[in-house]
């Protein structure tokens, strides 16, 4: 069985994380599948059903449903999660709103660049003391916030198309805190353990490599999901121990734990998280069917993940070796995803994903592929760096696919090292993040910096080991306006470590996505 850091820890930077008790034993390994539940009509045609029963789940029945519920409500901002966009309403004269998100709360002194439909630069402004900025803008302007830092590494954001009054969060990965933790568990493990593995979020210890840091680098593991970031940054965290046959013994679990310590940029906080209670032995069994009438020839394969708070977690567990076989922990998460695709693991990826009740008791879950067909299938990924300060991400199709018109959003990224000039003429090293409308074209071009912001753009001369090209198309981004809400949350996976699940964390339990990728990754 595969470790569970092994197997999502390569989709992001891997955060590790701190345990205060002896390693027992090693972790063996595993591989993963997905569930049934509903699409609704309208989503192209899918469908996502149990097999089981109508009504809702109840123990001890081996039944499992789905009971789709509207998305909550959009918090207040000062909760920061994106506003409900479903619709690109707008009304000329009203201002888009910018907030940016660092790890110790609303950052100030961010620059946003604001440019017309063209990508010239309009004007510049710089956030205040709550993180904010706004302006007038027309309708179908951009707007461009340069985080991180072009003396370490530049990391602007782009979105296109934005509208007036749209109120838009950006979460500044760069400056989230890398405290060491350490986790106490208040009750002795269960007698007949053989190895433990906690998970934080994405994040999961490993074998033989106690302490470790629970470091987000960047983005790190802590995937914010649709929903959004609240403040104080908080993580999911759950302990479990296992027999020597790899069968889970009980798991202690908190869904919202903060980082001790201070959390903001440059600092490093130390302390213990401590999970108390008694150990829980509450289980289900889910087993998992993926159908595909598309006749598409692509392979799919299932995985299942809990959300909690916002983010997945590295659990639940497979069964030895059982790719279509699943624990899940009764009382833990908020919901569970279901996800059916294809991946490689150094390219790309296709992929569907529902968001469902989570099950309180065993039962079977399936999961219907064939909306997939309707998906863009991506043939090529390339930077075109002949003007240095603009880089152009250009993609291609495979024959007979459809164009990245067809889906709802567009989001690349392109990440460069090297070049000449140094700081005043461009940044060394970066990633270039673009969001934009669904477009028949191949190609998407970052827009003018004025030449007092040049440092934050690629310097002269930069090599681009990597570009990726992602388009999502769903109910859980049913518009543009969604899709740019929801930006900070379609981060890239890092070049060489495409491993499912490849959706982000879903709002709410009915709602469901596509996507499609693809990177040009140079693996070493």
């Amino acid at each position: 069985m595969q470790t569970l850091a092994t197997l999502k820890g390569m989709r992001r930077p891997l955060a590790l994380l701190a345990l205060s008790v002896p390693w027992i034993g090693c972790f063996s390994d595993s591989a993963g599948a997905g569930p049934q539940a509903q699409f609704d009509a309208g989503f192209d045609g899918a469908e996502f059903d149990t097999s089981v029963q109508d009504g809702p789940v109840e123990a001890p029945s081996t039944d499992s449903s789905l009971e789709a519920a509207p998305p909550e409500a959009a918090p207040p901002m000062d909760a920061v999660a994106p506003v409900d966009a479903a619709a690109d309403s707008f009304d000329a004269g009203v201002p888009v709103v910018v907030l940016i998100q660092g790890g110790a709360g609303p950052e100030a002194g961010v620059t946003i660049v604001y440019a017309d439909a063209s990508g010239n630069p309009l004007a510049t402004q710089t956030t205040d003391a709550t993180g904010r900025a706004s302006r007038v803008v027309a309708s179908g302007s951009m707007l461009t916030a340069l985080l991180g830092n072009p003396t370490v590494y530049s990391a602007p954001v782009t979105i296109m198309g934005v509208e007036p009054g749209d109120v838009l969060t950006l979460i500044d990965w760069s400056s989230l805190p890398a405290p060491t933790v350490d986790v106490g568990a208040q009750s002795a493990f269960p007698q007949t353990t053989n190895f433990y593995h906690a998970s934080a979020a994405l994040c999961g210890s490993q074998p033989g490599q106690l302490p470790v840091s629970l470091a987000p680098s960047g983005q790190g593991c802590f995937e914010i999901g649709l929903q959004g970031l609240v403040t104080p940054l908080a993580f999911p965290l759950i302990l479990e121990a296992f027999d020597e046959n790899d069968d889970p013994l009980g798991f202690l679990s908190a869904k919202s734990s903060g980082f001790p310590g201070a959390p903001d940029a440059g600092d490093s906080g130390a302390g213990t998280v401590t999970l108390g209670g008694s150990w829980s032995t509450s289980y289900t069994t889910q087993n998992v069917t993926i159908t595909d009438t598309s006749d598409a020839g692509i392979p799919y394969g299932p995985t299942v993940t809990e959300a909690v708070g916002g983010t997945l977690t590295l659990n639940p567990q497979y069964h030895g070796g059982n790719p279509t076989s699943f624990w899940t922990h009764v009382g833990y998460p908020d919901f569970v995803q279901v996800e059916a695709n294809n991946s490689t693991y150094y390219e790309g990826a296709i992929a569907i994903a529902q968001a469902v009740a989570p099950p309180a008791a065993s039962g079977t879950l399936t999961i219907d592929a064939t909306a997939l067909s309707s998906m863009p299938q991506l043939g090529g990924v390339n930077v075109d760096d002949s003007v240095a300060a603009q880089p152009t991400v250009l993609w291609s199709t495979i024959t007979g696919s459809a164009s990245l018109s067809t889906v709802t959003g567009i989001v690349t990224f392109a990440s460069w090292t090297g070049g000449t000039g140094g700081a005043d003429a461009g940044a060394s090293a970066g990633t270039w993040m673009i969001v934009s409308p669904p477009t028949a074209q191949t190609s998407l071009q970052a827009p003018v910096l004025p030449p007092a912001l040049i440092a934050w753009a690629p310097a002269s001369g930069a090599s681009y080991p990597n570009a990726n090209v992602w388009g999502y198309k769903g109910t859980a981004l049913p518009t543009y306006g969604a899709v740019r809400a929801a930006a900070s949350a379609l981060w890239e996976m890092p070049a060489c470590a495409i491993y499912p699940p490849i959706i982000p964390a879903l709002p709410a339990v009915g709602t469901s996505l596509m996507v499609t990728m693809l990177s040009n990754a140079q693996c070493g």
